[in-house]
């Protein structure tokens, strides 16, 4: 296979300047001055941090899941502890008829934990609930912490921006989403404000680079007066 070539760089001041007043234009959306009624495509940390603490053990396992393990609702409600192996869950997606295996993070072990206590070694913690009671219960969190209003997919899409963030490879992050191809993983990450603005300043030092680049090549192309011949071919006397 031949070799990929890097793209030429074609940028100019006015396409750096386009994409700077895009990302200009998406910081300064007007936002409702109650962010509980703004749904967030993702929450970070300690919004997630924040719903657990108020959260009953089935909840916060159901949570777990969706934001620690990538599940589907569906596949979060169906949670059974026989799909545990070592420190993998693994997870049947009925969406595409496949197996899929993911690693159990520490408070997704504590919380599988604590919604098995007192409960039959086969039982399914989550049996009892519903996707409709599961919204409906993290809605109630979600004003309970005063923190954006979101839903059970949204928190699927907070496990991939979570890993994006570690930098860990997409193809890892669509085999861990059970995913087909790349193109819809590309749909569950979603940017902070901060990589926004630091997106604004690279492009801002690519401005003034090309600015620079432009400057400096008119300059080499302009003779200076005393340097052009005179009219008739003849210097001046």
């Amino acid at each position: 296979m031949r070799p990929l070539k890097p793209p030429p760089d074609n940028d100019t001041p006015g396409k750096i300047l386009a994409a700077l007043a895009r990302i200009d234009r998406t910081l300064q959306q007007p936002r409702p001055s109650d962010k509980r009624r703004r749904l967030k495509g993702w929450l970070d940390d300690d919004a997630i941090t924040a719903l657990l603490e108020t959260a009953d053990t089935a909840t916060a396992l159901a949570i777990l899941l969706m934001c620690d393990a990538g599940c589907r609702l569906r596949e979060a409600l169906a949670f059974d502890v026989r799909s545990l192996s070592a420190d993998l869950l693994r997870i049947y997606a009925t969406k595409t008829s496949r197996w899929r295996s993911v690693p159990i993070t520490p408070r997704l072990d504590a919380a599988i934990i604590a919604a098995m206590s007192g409960l039959p070694p086969q039982a399914r913690p989550l049996a009892h609930m519903n996707s409709r009671a599961m919204q409906r219960k993290l809605t109630q969190l979600c004003i309970a912490a005063a923190t954006s209003l979101t839903t059970p997919h949204r928190l699927r899409h907070s496990y991939a921006t979570r890993l994006s963030a570690e930098h860990v490879p997409l193809h890892l992050i669509s085999a861990l989403l059970g995913h087909k191809n790349l193109t819809t993983t590309l749909l569950y990450i979603h940017g902070s404000e901060s990589e926004y603005n630091d997106a604004k300043q690279a492009l801002a030092r690519r401005a003034q680079k090309a600015l620079a680049r432009r400057n400096r090549s008119r300059r080499g192309t302009t003779q200076p007066a005393e340097d052009r011949p005179t009219q008739g071919g003849g210097a001046a006397d």
